[in-house]
């Protein structure tokens, strides 16, 4: 039997990725108290991870998987097949990953350089001159398509509990998770020997607990790698991974995403309807809480419309909110912010909002190639419980423009934030005077074969289109209503 892979899981979607990652044969390591008492595990405290899945810091949206490439990937296989309606990425060249980057590009203050595979990555810092091939390490991977790596000049490595850098520096620091003096004192006298050696040593999270021994021999192997891949660098002539330190994955969830894991959380303790939204969106703690109990004594279905209900009625006193259009290659857009006309329900849609935007500069409506004017109105309807919105484009004087149908996964209402947050699926259908047409379907079927839009998302944006182009004119019609 291979290498069973331990986890750590965080944050807001613990209870049912730890269901996931089990129910796969994984183990899980170092649980909060509450993690560990849900699954009648021990808290394995003093054993360190292989890889972490949390989410993101500045997204709460998405899935962050970290650690060695190894575990990431079989953490990625599992949550990407397992979890539907998803927009992901794998980054094999993760933070402390150690490759020979050739400089392609010099400024005053960086080098621009090709690592391995042909990415670029910027170096601060880097007076090397163009064609040169010297050893970096990955400082930050683009969490975006597109984006260049950040890395800085020298080695690193990873260990379970010590990170080491050959800087020059001769640095000591510690995670925020090893707090206890006595420990950071202990480490301090085992960092001495590296010291001298003019590296830098970062203490991870696992050394506030692994024993004495454990670290040295952590250290030790450090050491002696980092001196393995001096001797490599030397002899490197093109761009080539020397070591990997940790990879990286990213996987972006729609609202139909966390409806799956408030299922999987179900099995395990009773959770409301749209928990995982309520909590990505900015609900207050207690409140979830409440809902949660709460969904052991009322038919669940009851409880999401009495949820629904709320928010479209909080939604009433909004003066204005803005559309947050996220893009599978991890751009975002901020639309508005639009007036709220209205939360209401609609025959045809049912639950909406409708907002209401003035155009203040001048240009071309995108895909409908008409001319966009100072005073233009355009009105949006959200359907809450669709995978699309309707915009519709009015002059000043009141003449339709056209229409725009944008196919997205169906929306989230961060009530915190003032956002309606979707991710968008490039392909649309638009229309000014002629029949509808589709648009960008080849952007969608593109990012499917680079393996950023799931194959269940491919299908669903496609069936969205087939029903939009039937039901057009019923769609038109019931929006101009609004209008």
């Amino acid at each position: 039997m291979g290498l069973k892979f331990r986890y750590r899981v965080r944050g807001i979607y613990a209870t049912a990725i730890a269901k996931l990652l089990l129910d796969s044969g994984a183990e899980l390591v170092d649980l909060s108290k509450q993690l560990a008492d849900r699954f009648g595990l021990p808290m394995r405290s003093d054993e360190p991870p292989h890889a972490t899945v949390k989410a993101g810091d500045e997204d709460p949206h998405t899935l962050v998987i970290v650690g060695y490439r190894d575990a990431v990937e079989n953490c990625f296989e599992v949550l990407e097949s397992s979890i539907p309606f998803t927009v992901s990425r794998f980054v094999e060249l993760g933070p402390y990953t150690t490759v020979t980057a050739k400089i392609v590009e010099r400024s005053a203050s960086e080098c621009i350089a090709e690592l391995p595979g042909g990415e670029r990555a910027r170096i601060p810092e880097c007076n090397e001159d163009v064609g040169k091939v010297i050893a970096v390490h990955v400082v930050r991977a683009p969490s975006k398509l597109g984006e260049l790596y950040v890395a800085r000049k020298g080695i690193a490595v990873v260990t379970d509990s010590v990170t080491l850098v050959d800087d020059g520096r001769a640095r000591i620091s510690f995670s925020e998770h090893v707090r206890n003096f006595e420990r950071r004192a202990e480490l301090t006298m085992l960092s001495q020997e590296a010291v001298r050696m003019g590296l830098s040593v970062k203490w991870r999270s696992a050394a506030r607990s692994l024993s004495l021994d454990k670290m040295m021999e952590d250290l030790r192997r450090g050491i002696e790698l980092v001196e393995q891949l001096r001797a490599k660098a030397l002899n490197a002539s093109d761009p080539q991974v020397l070591s990997f330190g940790e990879s990286i994955a990213f996987i972006s969830l729609s609202r139909s995403s966390k409806e799956f894991l408030d299922h999987i959380r179900r099995l395990v303790v009773p959770t409301t309807p749209l928990h995982h939204t309520l909590k990505s969106c900015s609900f207050p703690q207690p409140v979830v809480d409440a809902l949660d109990v709460m969904s052991v004594e009322l038919p669940l279905n009851a409880l999401e419309k009495g949820i629904s209900r709320y928010i479209i009625e909080t939604l009433k006193n909004f003066a204005s909110i803005r559309l947050k259009h996220v893009k599978p290659d991890g751009e975002e857009i901020h639309i508005g912010p639009a007036y709220v006309q209205s939360a209401t329900y609609s025959d045809l849609l049912g639950p909406i909002l409708v907002l209401k935007r003035v155009v203040k500069s001048e240009g071309i409506y995108d895909a409908l190639n008409v001319a966009k004017e100072v005073g233009d109105e355009i009105t949006t309807i959200v359907p809450l419980e669709k995978w699309f919105l309707i915009h519709v484009y009015r002059s000043p004087q009141g003449v339709l423009k056209g229409v725009y149908v944008n196919i997205n996964t169906p929306p989230e209402l961060d009530l915190g934030r003032n956002e309606v947050r979707y991710i968008d699926l490039y392909v649309d259908v638009v229309s000014t005077s002629n029949e509808p047409r589709v648009v960008d379907m080849e952007q969608l079927e593109e990012m499917h074969v680079r393996g950023v839009v799931a194959g269940d998302l491919l299908y669903m944006a496609k069936q969205t289109v087939a029903e939009v182009l039937a039901r057009f004119e019923s769609l038109k019609n019931e929006a101009l209503q609004f209008v």
